[in-house]
Parts: structure tokens; sequence; C-alpha cells
């Protein structure tokens, strides 16, 4: 179990031990890892570069304390804090030492985005990025920044993307060689992924399953067709989904499910 030092309430937290069994990026490119810890949380999404480097200064925590007054769902705010976090960190990176949101310039958000943009961060992602740091940029009545003619989607090359979203799910065969990717390279991942295929759970339900896997494979042998989701859920509110391939679980027995001592996505086995 690796021990944990909380950083900034509502941040993610440090990691000084142990190797992660899941690494990943999560949407806003930062390189996250997951445990087979007990008790999942939002602390079991384990953010490492945000807290690279030194502790936040002021202008980190005067955004993070914007961050949260703009207001929001908890997701949203949590969001908007590590969006700002980010932003920080690139500023950090570039050895631009300013302390006040008053500072920031054009200049250091055109910088951020064109950056993220050369990771290959999609356009769409960075529009929300983009709508975050404005809204904190307005919350510190910084209208004339954050409405600049050159920080618009347009000028900073981010239109042009649908955000309606594809509502299509995956080929099967994309799906396939995705999951023989991830076998290869890491099991817990690719339990991760069996487990939001077929049973239709967004990442982080199925990262923080532990805690209902023994509920579920109750509910599969009894021969149910929904699933209650109670961790992970957007703004914390359980929901119910449907077994998108319950024959593949029940019938066919593909998949089964063999709960260990961890309770851990890892029990999705084939």
């Amino acid at each position: 179990m690796p021990r944990r030092i909380p950083a900034l309430a509502g941040s993610p937290y440090r990691v000084l031990a142990e190797t992660p069994c899941t690494s990943t990026s999560c949407h806003s490119g930062v390189k996250v890892s997951f445990w087979r810890s007990q008790k999942a949380y939002a602390g079991d999404c384990l953010c490492f570069q945000n807290h690279a480097g030194k502790g936040t200064g002021r202008l980190g925590s005067e955004m993070k304390a914007l961050a949260e007054h703009c207001g929001g769902s908890h997701k949203t705010v949590n969001d908007r804090i590590h969006i700002v976090q980010c932003f920080d960190q690139h500023l950090r990176e570039l050895n631009i030492q300013i302390q006040r949101v008053a500072q920031i310039k054009v200049r250091h958000i055109e910088s951020y985005i064109h950056e993220r943009l050369a990771q290959g961060i999609g356009k769409r992602t960075l529009q929300n990025e983009m709508a975050s740091l404005r809204a904190v940029l307005q919350q510190a009545g910084r209208k004339q920044v954050a409405e600049h003619e050159r920080l618009t989607n347009k000028s900073l090359g981010l239109s042009g993307e649908s955000r309606s979203g594809t509502r299509q799910a995956i080929t099967p065969d994309h799906y396939r060689h995705v999951l023989e990717m991830a076998r290869t390279k890491d099991p817990g991942l690719a339990a991760a992924l069996e487990l939001s295929r077929l049973m239709g759970l967004r990442s982080q339900e199925a990262v923080q399953s532990a805690q209902s896997l023994k509920t579920w494979k109750q509910a599969v042998e009894r021969g149910d067709t929904r699933l209650t989701v109670v961790f992970g859920t957007k703004g914390r509110r359980p929901r119910e989904t449907v077994i998108l391939d319950a024959g593949a679980i029940k019938n066919e027995r593909s998949y089964r499910f063999k709960c260990s001592g961890s309770d851990y996505p890892f029990s999705i086995v084939t």
C-alpha cells in the first residue's frame, strides 16, 4: 500500500512509495496511476505531474481558490482545479515567476495551449480547459484577458470540433485490438476495459469498482440485467447501468467473476 500525503484539499495526492499497477492518461493529459489498494475513492486516481516540482506557490493557491468560487458540480470544480494546477505547473517549468492572477498575460495562456496541442491533447478537451481558464480569469476580474481576441478558440486553433459527441461505441474490432494491447502491458488496465465494455461503465466507475464487485457478482448470478453503480459516478449520484453483454458473462462464460482478497478489477478474468 503506497503511503500518501495529502497535497491541497480537493487536489490529487503525492505518492512516495510502491509501484502502481496501472498507468494511463486522464482527460487533461496528466499521467495517472491506479493502485490495487483498498476502498477506492478519488484518491485512487493519483496525479504525479502536478506535484512533481515545488509546492504550489501563490499563483497556484490563488487560482485554486478562484476555481472553487466559480461554482458548478463537485466534479466540475475538481476538474477546474486540476486544469489551473496544470497551467500553474506549465509556468513553473518555463520559469515564469509570476505570483498573482493579475500578472497573467495573454502570451502565457497561448504558450500553455500550444504545448498541450503539441502533447496531442484533443481539441475538445482543450476547449474545456480554456473554458475553465476563462472562468477563473473572469472570477478574478480579468475580463479583458479572458475575452481577448487572441484567446478565442478560433485564434488558438481549437475551433471546428463538434462538442455533441459521436454517441457511438467503438467497434468490436477496435475494442479487441485495444484490449489485447492492454493485456500485454497491464492486466489491471485490461480488466478495467472489460468492466467498462461489458457493463456500460464510465472509466472512473470502472477504476473505483472495487467496493461493488461482490454485489455485482451476486446480481449476475441472480440473472439481473441491471447493476447499481455507486462509486465513481458523476456528482456522486448512484445510477443504474444495463449489462450490455449479459450473454458473455452468464451464458457463454467468456468472462467470470473471481473475487480475490483485494476485490479489484484484477478479479475479472478470461
